[in-house]
């Protein structure tokens, strides 16, 4: 009995892990939080970033994803205790004011199979305010 009884919870159990869901049907990406930014010159912005995957992509080592230089700007990705997720550091203390593209890509051995974001930065001197709508 109890033999049955293992066995049956052994198929039960392959089968909830093949069961888990996957936001994409093919590859996998990187997602930044928030892709529009307005930020005055001196405010430091944290915002995390996570690459999804598809199931093909479920066992693929991302190494960690960078972002371009741009000059004026501090930008760092770091790690967190949780796999697949960062946290984009920006410091726009350098930049004039004016808008900024910046690109967050893959890198390492499989960064072909990542794909890339796009986040756009505008950088103000003015205090931005921020307008909630209820």
């Amino acid at each position: 009995m109890s033999r049955y009884y293992f066995s049956l919870v052994l198929i039960i159990s392959f089968f909830s892990i093949q069961a888990q869901e996957y936001p994409l049907k093919k590859g996998a990406k990187i997602v930044v939080a928030q892709n529009s930014i307005i930020v005055e010159s001196d405010q430091l912005i944290e915002l995390p970033v996570e690459i999804l995957r598809s199931k093909t992509e479920r066992r693929t080592k991302f190494a960690m994803p960078t972002i371009q230089n741009i000059e004026g700007l501090v930008s760092t990705i770091s790690a967190t205790n949780q796999a697949d997720q960062f946290i984009l550091t920006l410091d726009p203390t350098g930049l004039p004011n004016g808008d900024y593209t910046l690109i967050i890509k893959g890198s390492g051995q499989f960064k072909r199979y990542l794909t890339s974001t796009m986040i756009s930065l505008k950088v103000s001197r003015e205090p931005v305010l921020m307008v909630k709508n209820d």
